[in-house]
């Protein structure tokens, strides 16, 4: 996975942000909590990382059962933030 994070550095993500889509990627949908828990952040950097990754188009905001979940987007959006 670090080669990924390499890769996805190079394109112009910070290291977080790498980190939290592949993350919420793996997750496919899940709460912030368990995606800070899964890339190692905590509560105030995962809802930031998020937003970020939301502008990007990277992940989406979704409610179930109440709560807020995010999904994240099928790696081939990254193509697209280039353009």
């Amino acid at each position: 996975m670090r080669d990924i994070i390499s890769e996805m550095i190079q394109l112009g993500f910070s290291q977080k942000e790498a980190q939290g889509y592949l993350s919420c990627l793996e997750l496919g949908t899940a709460c912030p909590q368990k995606i800070g828990e899964r890339s190692g952040m905590n509560r105030a950097t995962t809802y930031a990382v998020l937003k970020g990754l939301m502008k990007k188009g990277l992940v989406t905001p979704i409610v179930i059962e109440d709560r807020q979940s995010y999904r994240a987007e099928p790696p081939s959006a990254i193509l697209t933030l280039s353009r």
